[in-house]
């Protein structure tokens, strides 16, 4: 797969309803505005991008949990990765009261 270092994302808003962390697009590549097919690679480049990221740096191994949802094996933060083309890219947080966690997680690999 082809790897985008030139990605940058953003925290766009959170749903604490549903505990959903929604990012997109810092950088206008386009792929936060495309309606996603989670199986095809070339829609999914900017999720799957943000992913590898942790994974890389980390050492983690990820681990698909539902139709276009993965997680990590070694996550103690209870992330859940999922894209589709209803919600576009979320990160789902098990322990709403974890969220900050997450994001300031999360921010390490935004940029």
């Amino acid at each position: 797969m082809e790897r985008h270092p030139e990605y940058k994302y953003y925290i766009q808003h959170i749903d604490e309803k549903n505990r959903w962390i929604y990012i997109f697009d810092k950088d206008k590549s386009g792929w936060g505005e495309k309606v996603f097919d989670w199986s095809d690679a070339e829609e999914s480049n900017g999720p799957i991008e943000f992913i590898l990221r942790i994974k890389d740096a980390n050492g983690w191994h990820v681990e698909e949990v539902g139709d276009g949802q993965f997680r990590f094996k070694e996550d103690n933060l209870g992330m859940v990765f999922q894209w589709d083309d209803l919600f576009g890219f979320v990160v789902i947080v098990e322990d709403l009261s974890r969220v900050d966690e997450v994001m300031e997680f999360m921010q390490n690999y935004m940029e």
